[in-house]
């Protein structure tokens, strides 16, 4: 079933393929840099909305490329320290140890690839973004199989006020919150930049969840 004409989904359409991947690529360095030890925490607030630009319009199989680059540079970048230890203490070769790390990167990678996957599949079912982001996350985040345990959930590591959700779901939870704050924030900047409307259910929702978070943080510290 395909989107709706008109709207959202035509100005979507509109986005060509490289307008997508430089989204996607803006979107990993948003989501590293959020991360310990570069610390930009309130990147986190930010950092999936061109992650959701990127595969927005965008059949699942699509969709699921854009997510997946966004998820493999996000986590070769991460882990940048892998090739270091594998060509120190495993004495791989430079080449052989980068060519590891890019297949440990392209598996974690999944979970961005397989939750665009997801999204856009239902988003084409005419589900809607707010619901069904943060469902796809914390599935794939929960459920594909790791060796290196990957939650976005570190981004907020040295922020109490912002993890204390992790009570209520474990650090899945956390990850949660950051990627349902994000899709509403997404809709209702491209509700107003393509439709020049206000999208006021996305935009309260995105406000409660800005202020949600922290004052839920305060009050259980």
């Amino acid at each position: 079933e395909a989107p709706p004409r008109g709207g959202p989904a035509s100005a979507a359409a509109s986005r060509t393929p490289r307008q997508r991947t430089a989204a996607a690529l803006l979107s990993t360095v948003g989501m590293v840099l959020c991360c310990p030890d570069y610390d930009l925490w309130w990147l986190g607030l930010l950092a999936w909305v061109p992650y959701f630009w990127a595969i927005e319009g965008c059949t699942p199989r699509k969709a699921m490329r854009y997510g997946w680059l966004t998820g493999t540079l996000t986590v070769l970048w991460g882990f940048f320290w892998m090739t270091n230890l594998l060509t120190k203490f495993a004495m791989l070769p430079m080449p052989v140890a980068f060519i590891v790390a890019l297949i440990f990167s392209a598996w974690h990678g999944l979970i961005w690839g397989l939750a665009a996957y997801v999204i856009a599949w239902l988003r084409q079912r005419g589900a809607s973004l707010l619901v069904v982001a943060p469902m796809a996350w914390v599935v794939m985040e929960a459920a594909l199989p790791n060796l290196f345990p990957i939650y976005m959930a570190l981004a907020w590591c040295w922020q109490p006020l912002w993890i204390q959700t992790a009570e209520l779901g474990g650090v899945t939870m956390v990850g949660a919150t950051m990627v349902a704050l994000n899709a509403a924030l997404y809709r209702t900047l491209a509700a107003w930049l393509d439709e020049r409307r206000l999208d006021r259910k996305a935009a309260v929702i995105a406000l409660a969840w800005i202020i949600g978070i922290p004052t839920y943080g305060a009050i259980r510290i």
